[in-house]
């Protein structure tokens, strides 16, 4: 049989060892699937606390495989942006230079200057 699929006798065996291990992705879902069960609030975890969550049970995932296994079982949810937020509107914001450079003024307040944080850090 080895000869007819052109593959070396240890090929062959390694694969049926590999093929008889149990899937590691399988075993952590599982895990996750349970503590996804435990409590019903348990469904707002994310990639990182779940990790926490197999970690406090003894298995062992990094980050990276977590979210795979997250994103490939549509465990993870979609990020909420904010609603009610406005977006600035420049034409609005724009105002008109009255001072043109020109600080001196002849009484006590009668031009009132202000510096913006952003100047000021250029500034250090």
């Amino acid at each position: 049989m080895c000869e007819m699929l052109e593959v070396s006798r240890s090929g062959y065996y390694k694969y049926l060892e590999i093929k008889a291990r149990p899937d590691k992705n399988a075993q952590i879902l599982a895990a996750m699937l349970e503590i996804l069960q435990e409590d019903p609030e348990n469904g707002n975890y994310g990639k990182i606390r779940m990790r926490e969550a197999l970690r406090s049970k003894g298995i062992k995932c990094s980050r990276e495989r977590c979210a795979y296994i997250m994103e490939d079982n549509g465990l993870l949810k979609k990020k909420k942006t904010p609603k009610g937020i406005t977006k600035a509107d420049k034409a609005a914001q724009a105002s008109d230079n009255l001072i043109n450079g020109d600080f001196t003024a002849e009484k006590p307040n009668e031009k009132y200057i202000t510096i913006s944080q952003t100047l000021l850090r250029r500034q250090r």
